[in-house]
């Protein structure tokens, strides 16, 4: 009977988790962070080494420690200012361990830190629906014509940006006269996973956005009473939500494993087919999806912990599913073709 309990409620445990970190993270960014951001750092730096109860086990406090320190000795070299090695550091501080409140914590008030002008300027920019046309530097012309399909409808309640890559460094940036929102990941096509998380993790420390929907730059509105009925079907209650033509695998490892070959830059990518098992279903990407907010606070929380998963995993749409699915939330299908175009000739 314990078994039974602990498997349906197991997801319910982990959501009541992550929004205590969201929680304890929202009372720190309250005031001027940065006074409990050291605070934070230094109870890291003063806690006892673990006590070493199996085999193998790590001084996980040893391990926090020593990034804590490296995070401390950053913020005094450079007062007032968060650099690109402060904010990676804590990126991995938080990703030890993802019971840690505290180590999250430091991340994303880290982050909000060195990214306050970025996030102001998203906050004016976004409404309650955004509308994210994922795109790549060379092919931002035709991103502004799927944004121009869409622009009748953009308004009040609904918003658009543009999401590439700069291919290195920490630091996002985003340009509300292009619409544009600059995430450090790479623009090739095996990078797209982590293009994709990254700008989901932007956008979930964005109040007051309620949920986005992912096109590509060959998209094209063809329904708008549809779009906006696509939006206001996602559930608005703690449970994280992906609306899109959903694809079922016949059995483990049975998708199109050569989907990549020809589109990639690494070689050594381009001339192998897929390594890993993948999915049993997810929302496929090539017709857009939408995400509501617990969904995107889901991916931000994946951007943090689980950075392998989206930098290997090649295929963008499988592994956002997949992790969605893992952590407890749901996926709904849709016919996504009814409210999408995709032009033919791309």
């Amino acid at each position: 009977m314990k078994k039974l309990v602990y498997r349906y409620t197991r997801h319910l445990r982990f959501r009541l988790r992550m929004e205590r970190h969201w929680r304890h993270f929202q009372e720190a960014m309250s005031a001027d962070p940065l006074p409990t951001v050291r605070a934070d750092l230094q109870a890291l730096v003063d806690a006892p080494p673990t006590r070493i109860g199996s085999k193998g086990q790590p001084d996980m406090a040893g391990l926090k420690r020593e990034r804590a320190r490296r995070i401390v000795a950053e913020l005094q070299a450079q007062p007032g200012r968060v650099s690109a090695t402060a904010l990676a550091t804590a990126r991995e501080l938080a990703a030890l361990d993802t019971s840690d409140r505290t180590a999250h914590r430091v991340h994303l008030a880290l982050f909000c830190v060195a990214h306050a002008g970025m996030l102001a300027a998203l906050r004016g920019h976004l409404r309650r629906y955004v509308v994210a046309h994922i795109s790549c530097a060379p092919r931002l012309d035709r991103a502004a014509a799927s944004c121009a399909s869409f622009a009748p409808l953009a308004g009040a309640e609904l918003s658009q940006l543009s999401v590439v890559g700069s291919g290195f460094g920490e630091f996002f940036e985003f340009d509300a006269a292009r619409q544009l929102l600059t995430v450090p990941a790479s623009d090739a096509y095996e990078h797209l996973p982590s293009k994709v998380a990254a700008a989901w993790f932007a956008l979930s420390l964005v109040e007051g956005v309620e949920a986005v929907l992912k096109v590509d730059d060959d998209h094209r509105l063809r329904d708008g009473a549809a779009l906006m009925r696509g939006f206001r079907s996602l559930d608005r209650g703690s449970r994280a939500e992906q609306l899109g033509h959903l694809y079922f695998s016949d059995y483990l490892g049975a998708h199109n494993r050569a989907w990549h070959i020809g589109k990639s830059s690494d070689p050594a990518v381009n001339g192998a087919p897929y390594g890993y098992p993948g999915a049993r279903q997810w929302a496929t990407g090539h017709t857009g999806y939408f995400l509501n907010r617990p969904a995107l606070r889901l991916a931000g929380w994946g951007y943090t912990y689980f950075r392998e998963h989206f930098r290997t995993g090649l295929y963008e749409d499988m592994v956002l599913s997949d992790l969605i699915e893992r952590l407890g939330g749901r996926l709904r299908h849709a016919e996504m073709m009814r409210l999408l175009s995709a032009e033919a000739a791309y």
